[in-house]
């Protein structure tokens, strides 16, 4: 009975070593949600109360699906409608942001988006 159990065992340990091999039975490493670094130009001289478009950035080096949100404006994703609800992003997605500038002059006002964990500001000042 032990040449039997000898090869049972073997043919588990033949399994275990195939699946383990081709990837069944491993480590997946978990998603890649940081992009790489990106940034939004200032902007001088502008117009008081007016509505001001950021300089558009792609997103990239994320593997799934990345959070995204904004702080002080609006985003837009690959042209969508403009919105300041907290969403998600994609690789190779384009992203724009907006803000409206205050009614004083030699104002300043900034909006902070965040993808994935990193941050970037826009930065907007009147005349």
């Amino acid at each position: 009975m032990q040449g039997a159990h000898t090869l049972v065992r073997g043919i588990g340990l033949s399994c275990l070593l195939a699946l383990t091999g081709c990837g069944g039975g491993g480590h997946h490493a978990p998603p890649d949600t940081t992009p790489e670094a990106f940034t939004f130009a200032a902007q001088t001289n502008v117009p008081t109360a007016t509505a001001v478009d950021s300089n558009t950035i792609t997103v990239a080096g994320i593997d799934a699906a990345a959070p995204i949100s904004v702080s002080g404006g609006e985003y837009s994703i690959s042209g969508r409608s403009f919105t300041s609800v907290g969403g998600t992003v994609s690789n190779g997605q384009s992203v724009q942001l907006r803000i409206v500038t205050p009614t004083d002059f030699d104002a300043t006002v900034e909006a902070t988006l965040t993808i994935g964990g990193l941050s970037a500001t826009f930065t907007v000042t009147t005349y």
